[in-house]
């Protein structure tokens, strides 16, 4: 006669049996930040990433002030955490890392980045999109290592959240151009782009690949923005 044998427990590995972790930074440059989101890990976020980093192509220098207090110290808890410290329990790490950082103190995403205003420059705004991918990439990182399911991590919510709070912010700033508009600089200019159906960000790289003389100035770019707000008013 034999006796039925108990399922398998899954266990989280202790605190002696982590790690070590290898450090992994993300450059907060929009070239970098495109082929990272090319990647499948963040193909639930991709398409608004897209839009987000390709607008802030068009405008590198939208709206430049300094950021707030709140949203420096909440980036650099981010960027600065160590998966191997001891300041992090068992429940921040493998699918909860990021929890601790993205609530630092009595901060959180959404009480720092209040407007466009609390990010203040397009800079600022990169660098918080390249902490959450950062973020990401060490949650994946922290559970390989610890040989634990990567699925359902907190740190893409976070990331997700990131990029939906930016992207509004931006909008609601007047950060968005359009693709109309893009296409009527370009036929405006005598632009090369045969392409009736091209994307968004093909015609952003349309535009920045023609010659200098070519590619709008800021208040060109302001020009194209108050545009449809002038329409509604007339």
């Amino acid at each position: 006669m034999t006796t039925s044998q108990p399922p398998p427990q899954f266990h989280s590995p202790s605190t002696a049996s982590r790690g070590p972790y290898q450090p992994i930074s993300v450059s907060p440059t929009i070239e970098s930040l495109l082929v990272a989101f090319e990647s499948p890990d963040f193909s639930s976020v991709s398409n608004l990433a897209f839009d987000v980093l390709h607008s802030m192509k068009m405008l590198p220098s939208f709206s430049v002030s300094n950021p707030s207090s709140s949203v420096l110290q909440l980036l650099d808890c981010i960027v600065g955490a160590d998966p191997n410290s001891d300041m992090y329990s068992e429940d921040d790490h493998s699918i909860s890392w990021g929890h601790a950082q993205y609530h630092s103190g009595s901060l959180s995403l959404s009480q720092a980045l209040l407007s466009w205003g609390s990010l203040g420059n397009v800079d600022t705004a990169l660098r918080f999109i390249a902490a959450g991918v950062q973020t990401v990439k060490m949650a994946k990182h922290i559970c390989f290592i610890d040989n634990l399911p990567d699925t359902s991590l907190l740190a893409s919510c976070y990331l997700q959240n990131t990029l939906e709070l930016i992207w509004q912010h931006w909008k609601e700033a007047g950060g968005k151009l359009t693709k109309s508009q893009l296409m009527t600089w370009i036929q405006d200019k005598e632009i090369g782009c045969k392409n009736k159906n091209a994307k968004k960000e093909d015609l952003v790289n349309v535009i920045l690949s023609a010659s200098s003389d070519l590619i709008p100035t800021e208040e060109d770019i302001n020009s194209f923005l108050d545009k449809p707000s002038k329409r509604k008013r007339s």
